[in-house]
């Protein structure tokens, strides 16, 4: 989100969004969150997995396993 629209809810907006569909696809997520993103990924279940350091800082890699599992076919 560009730093002049931060703090109105769009990143939560658009995480909320990208959560929903990987619950309803039974998918996994991974990110890789920079030391301002940490808050708003753990809102939304995001679990710290490590951390990586470059050239352009720290970063923390975090994974979240969807909300609901698939349904056996019976």
């Amino acid at each position: 989100v560009a730093p002049e629209h931060q703090g109105n809810g769009v990143g939560s907006m658009l995480l909320r969004w990208g959560c929903d569909m990987a619950d309803n696809d039974v998918l996994n997520c991974f990110v890789m969150a920079s030391p301002g993103g940490l808050f708003l990924y753990s809102k939304f279940d995001f679990e710290v997995t490590g951390e990586v350091c470059t050239e352009y800082g720290s970063f923390t890699s975090m994974f979240r396993k969807p909300k609901r599992s698939m349904e056996c076919a019976g």
